[in-house]
């Protein structure tokens, strides 16, 4: 793991962490840590470990009412 340590004299919220506002004026510390990247093990799905779980309505494919249409492009 490594780690940054940055002492700073708070001027502004420019950053974007609203947490830190109350520190606006402040001297302050901060350390980062940092975790070295671990690779997301895939998931092996089962085919068919839904099935009845989901039921898709007769109607799915039917166009959809003018106003909620509508509604996608405002």
């Amino acid at each position: 793991m490594e780690a940054i340590k940055i002492k700073k004299h708070l001027t502004s919220d420019t950053v974007c962490f609203p947490e830190l506002r109350d520190m606006i004026g402040k001297y302050v510390e901060f350390i980062i840590l940092i975790e070295p990247h671990q690779e997301k093990k895939s998931v092996e799905r089962t085919p068919g470990t839904a099935k009845g779980f989901i039921k898709i309505s007769d109607d799915f494919e039917a166009p959809l009412p003018d106003d909620i249409t509508e509604e996608f492009y405002r």
